[in-house]
C-alpha cells in the first residue's frame, strides 16, 4: 500500500469510508475506540503480572517483554527511518504512516499475555486478545489517525518477533521449565 498506485489507492478508500463511518458513530463510540490501546496495554500489563505471578510464569514474562521492545523498536524504526511513501498524488499526507505505533503497542501487550499465561488458558487469553487488538486498529482507522494497511502491518510484525520469542523459549528449554513450575513438577 505504500509504494504502489493501486494500494495507496486502496488504503485510500478505506481512509475514507472509515471517516465516513466515524461522522456517524456517537462521540463515546469514538473515544472508546480511540482509548483502545491505553486500555488493552494498561490491562495486559495487570494481568500479564497476576499470570506470571500465580503460575511461577517469570522466565515467560521476561521473554515476552525483552520481545515487546524490539517488536515496538522496529516499528518506529520502519516508519520513520526505513520506510517512505512514494508520492503518487493520491494521499493527502506525504508523510508514511505505516506501521502504526499503536496498534503494534496492542498487539505487543497481548501478545506479552499469551505467551505468559499457562497453555490450559492461552486460547481465551488469545481470543480476548484478537477483540483488543482489532477495536485498537479499528479506533486508529475509524479516527483518521492511520490507514487500514498500517494497523495490520503492526500486527503481522508484532506477531514475527512473537513467533521468534516462542521458537527461543522451546528451544532454549525455558518452555518446559515453565510448563514444569505449571504442573508443579519438581516440587519438595
Amino acid at each position: 500500500a505504500l509504494r504502489t498506485v493501486n494500494g495507496q489507492w486502496v488504503d485510500e478508500v478505506a481512509l475514507r469510508q472509515a471517516s465516513a463511518v466515524n461522522e456517524r458513530l456517537p462521540s463515546t463510540v469514538t473515544g472508546l475506540l480511540a482509548s483502545a490501546t491505553l486500555i488493552t496495554c494498561a490491562a495486559s500489563a495487570v494481568i500479564s503480572l497476576i499470570l506470571a505471578a500465580s503460575n511461577r510464569r517469570w522466565i515467560p514474562l521476561v521473554i515476552a517483554v525483552l520481545t515487546a521492545v524490539p517488536a515496538l523498536a522496529s516499528v518506529q524504526l520502519l516508519k520513520h527511518g526505513l520506510l517512505n511513501k512514494t508520492p503518487y498524488g493520491i494521499q493527502e499526507s506525504a508523510q508514511n504512516s505505516l506501521p502504526s505505533g499503536h496498534t503494534a503497542a496492542a498487539a505487543a501487550a497481548v501478545a506479552v499475555v499469551v505467551m505468559v499465561a499457562p497453555a490450559r488458558q492461552r486460547k481465551a487469553w488469545a481470543l480476548l486478545g484478537t477483540a483488543a487488538v482489532t477495536a485498537a486498529g479499528v479506533g486508529t482507522v475509524i479516527n483518521g489517525w492511520h490507514r487500514p494497511a498500517d494497523a495490520a502491518v503492526s500486527v503481522l510484525l508484532v506477531a514475527g518477533w512473537f513467533v521468534l520469542a516462542d521458537h527461543l523459549e522451546v528451544s532454549t528449554g525455558a518452555h518446559d521449565l515453565a510448563d514444569r513450575a505449571e504442573l508443579g513438577v519438581g516440587k519438595n
